[in-house]
């Protein structure tokens, strides 16, 4: 099997319908138990960590900014997230690119975010084990001459090692993500109809920047929906115009008639 995932082909970085239906294609799976080894050189089993709820994002070290980004958004998490909460998730910053990220690398690059690597690793495994990996967790990347362009996803996995939530981006609101980590380990896994409604939403009103490599908002899309929204407001509005009026005659006969009581 190729480092690259075997979709890469198929689905541009651009495509952003599909780069995220193959993403939202991961909630719910269970992965492997990949043999991860950590920036010490130590060997890593991916189920160890069951028990814990588990944020995972894709890194090379090579990146120059979004990967960057993105380690700085988890070190603010870190410094802002509930004391109490600290020994109930980790952290694991997984390079796609094992030939160039060794241990060493590994352990350079952390040093800039942590000094406590108890419950945020910076891991890689075997070119087959990533590949796999990112297979399953339907990640996109694609090799270019200066790098790789790559999705900005921060992912959550519950204690049983199911994946529960994507964050995409590479600024993470420490509240929203804090406030998933307790959601899905006090067994509060399934958001609510309305909040599946609103993700679908949200990503439908994103479009991927090739440019900064991450997913920003179509305010143009957002506003066209306002306007239907308020259309369709409007028409009801319209079409019922009499038994509205109708039943505010009443209400105000009735509150007249109490008053004269």
């Amino acid at each position: 099997m190729s480092m690259q995932s075997m979709d890469m082909n198929t689905i541009e970085m651009s495509d952003s319908k599909r780069v995220i239906e193959r993403s939202e294609s991961a909630i719910g799976r269970t992965i492997h138990n990949y043999r991860l080894i950590n920036q010490e050189g130590q060997h890593l089993k991916f189920h160890s960590l069951r028990g814990k709820a588990i944020l995972l994002n894709f890194i090379y070290l090579d990146c120059p900014d979004m990967c960057i980004l993105m380690s700085y958004s988890l070190q603010d998490l870190m410094d802002k997230v509930d004391p109490a909460l600290k020994d109930k998730f980790v952290i694991l910053s997984v390079s796609f690119n094992p030939i160039e990220d060794t241990p060493e690398k590994l352990k350079i690059y952390g040093l800039d975010f942590t000094s406590d690597f108890s419950n945020w690793h910076f891991v890689t495994a075997s070119v087959q084990s990533i590949a796999s990996m990112v297979e399953e967790l339907g990640f996109i990347y694609k090799k270019q001459d200066d790098g790789f362009d790559h999705l900005n996803r921060l992912t959550l996995f519950g204690p049983d090692g199911k994946v529960m939530k994507h964050f995409y981006g590479t600024d993470f609101a420490p509240k929203e993500v804090e406030t998933a980590i307790k959601d899905v380990m006090s067994g509060n896994l399934v958001p609510s109809k309305f909040a599946l409604t609103l993700n679908e939403i949200v990503l439908s009103c994103s479009f991927y920047d090739a440019t900064s490599n991450t997913f920003k908002t179509d305010y143009l899309l957002i506003g066209t929906y306002i306007i239907e929204y308020v259309l369709i407001f409007l028409t009801i509005l319209f079409l019922l115009r009499e038994q509205i009026a109708r039943f505010f005659s009443r209400f105000k006969r009735e509150s007249d008639k109490s008053h004269i009581a």
